[in-house]
C-alpha cells in the first residue's frame, strides 16, 4: 500500500550551523528533507517533517507513518492543522498519521526569545513593529520565496534583512530548507503549505524560542478560525501565532511608513528580475507603491527608484492577488490629486483576467464582513461586468494584455540567457536535451 514514510530525524553540525535531517518517501519517491540552522540548539522531533508532508500526504489521500515517536499535544495539532485545510482547499483530504511511539517531550531549560519570520515585506515589517518589545529575535528562510537557487539574490537579501534586525536591535537567525524542493513536486505552493513550512520551522527551533510570529495578509475570505485574533498553534513548548489578520494590507503600509529602518530596508518584489531589490514593474512592486503613496511615503521609501507607471497599471496581470486592488482603488477614488492613477486601477480591475472563483469567494466574504462596503461594491462590480457578454473592445483590450504578458515574459528570458549562469549551464542542457532525444528515439524504437 502507499503511504508517506518519515524517517528518524538526524542531527549535525558543521561550521556553526546545526542541520536537522530525514529521510522522507511519498508513494515511489524518495528524498531528503533538511532544516540548516545558522544558530543552536535544535529540537530533535518528528514534528517539522510530519508537518512539511502532510500537504503531499493529503493532495495524494495517503496514510502517513513516522519512524520516531510523537507526542499526543503534537497528534492533536496536526489534526487541528487536517481540520483547517480541507475547508479552505477540498482537493485536500484527511489522512491518519502513525507513529513508533508516543512521547511527552520535557519542557527546554533555561530562558527562551520570540521571534518573528522575517522576509522584509510588508506583513513581515508589519508584525516586528507591532511586536517590537516582546520579539527579540527575526528569522530569515532561503528557499521559501526566494530559492535556494537564486544564491546571488538570497546574498543581497539576506545582508538587508540583516541589517534592518540590527537597526531595530534584534537577533538575527537564518533557516536554509529545501522544503519547497520536496513539498512543491505534490502540492503548489499556496497560503498553507507556506504555513505548514513555517510551522515545521518553529517546531525546529522550539529549544530557543517558546513563541513565534507568522505574518500573515489580512484575512480578505475569512479562512481564519477567529475573526478578528490571531489563531494559535501550540506543540511540544512552543506557540505559533498568525499575526496581522486583522489589518488590511494597505493599513499595514501605513502603519510601516512611520518607520525609518522600513523605508530603508523594505523587499516585496519576488521576482527579482536583473537582481533588483524591488523593481518597480511587477504587480506586487505596483501595489506597493500606489499603497506608499496614499500614505505619503512613497519618495522616502529608498528601495523604490522609479515613479508608478500608470499605463503598466493598466494593463496588470493580477493571477490571485486581485483581491487586493479593491482597497487601494477605493482609497485611490476619495482622492481627486489620484483621478489617474484611479482611473488606471479601474481599467485594470475591469479589465483582469482572473479566475472568476477569486472574485465569487471575495464578495460574500466582504459583505459579512459589513465594515467594508466600499471593497464590496468593487467587488460586485467586477462580477457584473465579468457576466456581460464580450465586446469588440473588451477583447481588444485582452489581447493586449496577453501581449503586454507576452513581452515581459521575453524580456525575462533575456535576462536570463545573458546570465552568468545560464551560459555556465549551457553545456549541461545540450547535453540533457541530447539524452531525452535519445530516450524518446529508443522508446519510439527508431
Amino acid at each position: 500500500m502507499s503511504q508517506v514514510i518519515i524517517g528518524a530525524p538526524r542531527l549535525s553540525v558543521e561550521r556553526g550551523w546545526s542541520t536537522l535531517s530525514a529521510a522522507i518517501q511519498v508513494a515511489d519517491w524518495r528524498g531528503e528533507l533538511y532544516f540548516r540552522v545558522s544558530q543552536g540548539p535544535l529540537a530533535t522531533s518528528a514534528n517539522p517533517f510530519v508537518l512539511s508532508m502532510l500537504p503531499p500526504a493529503m493532495k495524494l489521500g495517503l496514510p502517513v507513518r513516522v519512524e520516531a515517536p510523537l507526542s499526543p499535544q503534537f497528534q492533536a495539532l496536526q489534526a487541528q492543522m487536517q481540520g483547517f485545510i480541507p475547508a479552505v482547499h477540498p482537493t485536500l483530504h484527511t489522512v491518519p498519521v502513525e507513529a513508533a511511539s508516543e512521547h511527552t517531550p520535557q519542557p527546554p531549560p533555561g530562558r527562551r526569545g520570540v521571534f518573528v519570520f522575517f522576509s522584509g515585506g510588508v506583513d513581515s515589517f508589519y508584525s516586528l513593529l507591532m511586536h517590537r518589545d516582546e520579539i527579540t529575535h527575526v528569522v530569515f528562510v532561503h528557499g521559501f520565496d526566494t530559492l535556494l537557487a537564486h544564491k546571488a539574490v538570497r546574498a543581497r537579501n539576506v545582508q538587508a534583512v540583516r541589517q534592518a534586525a540590527a537597526e531595530l536591535s534584534k537577533g538575527f537567525i537564518e533557516v536554509e530548507t529545501n522544503y519547497r524542493s520536496c513539498v512543491d513536486r505534490f502540492e503548489k505552493w499556496e497560503h498553507h503549505t507556506a504555513t505548514i513550512a513555517q510551522l515545521a520551522i518553529a517546531s525546529v527551533l522550539g529549544s530557543q524560542f517558546h513563541r513565534a510570529y507568522l505574518a500573515e495578509n489580512f484575512d480578505y475570505f475569512r479562512q481564519s478560525e477567529t475573526t478578528n485574533t490571531a489563531t494559535v498553534w501550540r506543540a511540544d513548548g512552543i506557540e505559533t501565532l498568525q499575526d496581522g489578520i486583522d489589518c488590511k494590507r494597505i493599513d499595514k503600509t501605513a502603519y510601516i511608513a512611520d518607520s525609518a529602518t522600513a523605508m530603508r530596508w523594505l523587499r516585496v518584489c519576488w521576482q527579482n528580475k536583473a537582481m533588483a531589490y524591488n523593481c518597480g514593474r511587477c504587480e506586487k512592486c505596483l501595489r506597493t507603491m500606489i499603497a506608499l503613496r496614499l500614505a505619503g511615503a512613497l519618495h522616502r521609501c529608498r528601495t523604490f527608484d522609479r515613479p508608478i507607471d500608470l499605463e503598466r497599471i493598466r494593463y496588470l496581470r493580477f493571477s490571485d492577488s486581485a483581491y487586493f486592488w479593491p482597497e487601494l482603488l477605493a482609497a485611490l477614488e476619495r482622492r481627486p490629486a489620484d483621478a489617474a492613477l484611479a482611473e488606471a486601477a479601474r481599467d485594470s480591475i475591469g479589465w483582469a483576467t482572473v479566475p472568476d472563483w477569486t472574485w465569487v469567494r471575495l464578495l460574500p466574504a466582504l459583505e459579512s464582513h459589513g465594515s467594508e462596503p466600499e471593497l464590496a461594491r468593487i467587488a460586485r462590480e467586477r462580477m457584473e461586468f465579468a457576466r456581460q457578454p464580450a465586446d469588440p473592445r473588451r477583447q481588444a483590450e485582452q489581447i493586449f494584455k496577453a501581449m503586454t504578458r507576452v513581452f515581459d515574459l521575453q524580456d525575462e528570458l533575456a535576462t536570463i540567457k545573458s546570465s552568468r549562469s545560464w551560459k555556465l549551464t549551457a553545456l549541461l542542457r545540450r547535453l540533457g536535451t541530447r539524452l531525452r532525444r535519445e530516450r524518446q528515439q529508443r522508446h519510439i524504437g527508431l
